[in-house]
């Protein structure tokens, strides 16, 4: 059975960067770092400042923001890539209850 990311789950995702685990697996549009990026796509020629680049890329998918969402560790990531980082996050923690689970004797 797969559990998408939105379920309301009792066992928190870890943030893809710090490797703490999360309050929440709520994501919020992060309008202002998408905006920024779309202006720098618009822009085209040059290439952003190393302290640019770092804001408008994802630290999972390296690449330019299209679609970045807030999370609860506070940074923003690529809506696809943090989502598929929870589902990760879902099949390990099934797969460590399954490791768990009691055999009984007979």
């Amino acid at each position: 059975m797969v559990i998408p990311w939105w379920s309301d789950i009792s066992e928190p995702a870890t943030s893809p960067v710090t490797g703490v685990r999360l309050t929440s697996r709520a994501m919020t549009s992060n309008e202002v770092i998408k905006k920024l990026s779309r202006a720098w796509n618009q822009r085209g020629t040059k290439d952003p400042t190393p302290e640019l680049t770092k804001i408008l890329t994802c630290p999972l998918s390296g690449k330019l923001f299209v679609d970045p969402v807030l999370c609860a560790d506070g940074y923003s990531y690529e809506r696809d890539h943090i989502k598929k980082h929870y589902d990760k996050s879902l099949d390990i923690h099934r797969l460590q209850l399954r490791r768990r689970r009691c055999i009984p004797c007979k």
